[in-house]
């Protein structure tokens, strides 16, 4: 699509070899669905429901019929024009929500919600909101995987959570659909320590953090809601 800032990314990054561009999106984001598809079995999770949020385009999304046979795929994004790609092209079942944490309505319970380069261009007032609605909205035993920058790769960044209002949305000022409030939407920057506090504040919890597991360019956080079933 047009409006794929990913694609426009990989497409600047090859000095415009559309052939290789063509084979990074398209290696990224199936590796990134199979990564997926592996932590499922790994934690035990029979994937029934799934919901791709912040799907873009769709780079990793458009794999999770072969990843993750016979689950019903979501797509949720603030952009419309990304939900109707999804729709027409793959089928997806699409949620349209704003940056407001309360307006996301999901139609049942998950058991794996993904965000993939999200929460590292939330400002802390809506990192947190937002953890805590996905949190919300998993089965239990679900997973919630979400991906971060690590203050580690950023020596620059100062505190525990950096925020800096600026992103490729910023810049690409040729795309239609690109979020335009940078206080919104940046770059985030978050330490090992703000991550593990958050997520230990957490009733019902579980989560591990793995070091440049998202695309080796972020880490990846996995959150496991513990079953509130007393089993037999």
């Amino acid at each position: 699509h047009k409006n794929d800032i990913m694609f426009r990314l990989s497409y600047y990054r090859t000095g415009g070899d559309l052939r290789r561009t063509l084979q990074a999106y398209l290696k990224t984001g199936y590796e990134i669905a199979r990564d997926i598809s592996s932590i499922a079995n790994e934690k035990g999770v029979e994937v029934k429901s799934f919901l791709d949020f912040g799907a873009g385009y769709g780079r990793v999304s458009r794999f999770f019929p072969f990843t993750l046979p016979g689950a019903r795929i979501w797509v949720s994004e603030i952009k419309p024009q990304s939900l109707d790609f999804l729709k027409d092209r793959f089928a997806f079942s699409p949620i349209l929500h704003s940056e407001a944490p309360d307006s996301l309505v999901l139609p049942e319970k998950m058991d794996i919600i993904f965000a993939g380069s999200v929460f590292t261009h939330l400002p802390k007032a809506l990192f947190e909101p937002w953890l805590d609605t996905l949190l919300n909205g998993l089965e239990d035993n679900g997973i919630l995987i979400f991906s971060t920058h690590n203050k580690l790769d950023y020596p620059e960044a100062k505190g525990d959570f950096h925020f800096t209002e600026s992103s490729e949305d910023t810049f690409m000022v040729e795309v239609e659909d690109r979020l335009e409030d940078a206080k919104k939407y940046g770059v985030t920057y978050v330490s090992d320590r703000y991550i593990r506090d958050l997520l230990n504040s957490k009733d019902q919890i579980s989560w591990e953090s793995r070091r440049l597991a998202f695309g080796k360019t972020q880490d990846l956080v996995i959150c496991q809601k513990v079953s509130t079933i007393n089993p037999a």
